[in-house]
């Protein structure tokens, strides 16, 4: 199912759902005219909730050198040995390891601009050989990200230059950041649509939406309201922010 629905743009889990959902509105003459967005926690507010990716919790410093490390290992025989020397400082242990015996921001200034220098050699030594394998595209995409090349000159940017949509993991290269409430979170944003007519014996969950979690609650409720309206019929949908009314 996750390969047709990266061929194909259609995931299969969600349209089962909704097919079985809307046959049982029907056999059980669920009225949908009224429905709200909640998370899925029963205490929480109508809002959407926030879902910890199953990732380990890494310094930016550990997911360069750990993506450094499957770098290496996509590799040719020859091209290990032509680059061994240029691998050879991060590829004797684990990332981990690595990162454990780097103390002090400086010291940890020092080894991100000495790991820049290096992703920046590699990109530009591998680009024909391997520019289409999603080895060496991550690593384009962590090297953007996280150094910027100012009058021919290569630094680490800050922490506060990186956006929400930066790769959180090696992982999970969809998973993002976000602040909320004063809490940070890695990973997604779940959020869940349900009847709530008072007249219904029961209630029925019609939608059930996930993004990274840096997605703003109305835009899954943009995408959800096309879907809600042609399969339920909805008239008033309540969330956080308010009721929308068609």
């Amino acid at each position: 199912m996750s390969r047709y629905n990266a061929e194909q743009g259609i995931n299969l889990l969600e349209k089962a759902f909704e097919q079985v959902t809307d046959q049982q509105i029907t056999a059980m003459k669920v009225r949908t005219g009224m429905q709200r967005t909640h998370a899925l926690a029963p205490s929480a507010s109508v809002d959407s909730t926030q879902i910890a990716s199953d990732i380990v919790s890494a310094s930016r410093l550990q997911v360069l050198v750990e993506r450094l490390i499957r770098l290496e290992r996509i590799l040719s025989e020859a091209d290990k040995e032509r680059l061994k020397d240029t691998f050879a400082p991060f590829t004797e242990d684990s990332a981990g390891h690595y990162t454990y015996r780097v103390k002090g921001k400086e010291a940890v200034r020092e080894h991100m601009q000495r790991i820049g220098e290096t992703i920046y050699t590699l990109l530009q030594e591998l680009r024909s050989g391997y520019e289409e394998e999603s080895a060496y595209q991550v690593m384009a995409r962590l090297f953007a990200e996280n150094f910027a090349i100012e009058e021919h000159m290569l630094r680490a940017k800050e922490n506060t230059e990186l956006t929400s949509d930066s790769l959180q993991s090696v992982d999970d290269l969809e998973a993002s950041y976000r602040s909320k409430r004063n809490k940070h979170y890695k990973g997604y944003v779940s959020n869940i649509t349900e009847t709530c007519d008072p007249k219904n014996e029961l209630q029925l969950v019609t939608k059930v939406q996930a993004a990274p979690n840096n997605t703003d609650d109305t835009q899954l409720l943009a995408e959800a309201l096309p879907d809600l309206k042609e399969r339920t019929g909805i008239k008033k949908l309540y969330t956080d922010g308010g009721l929308w009314q068609s």
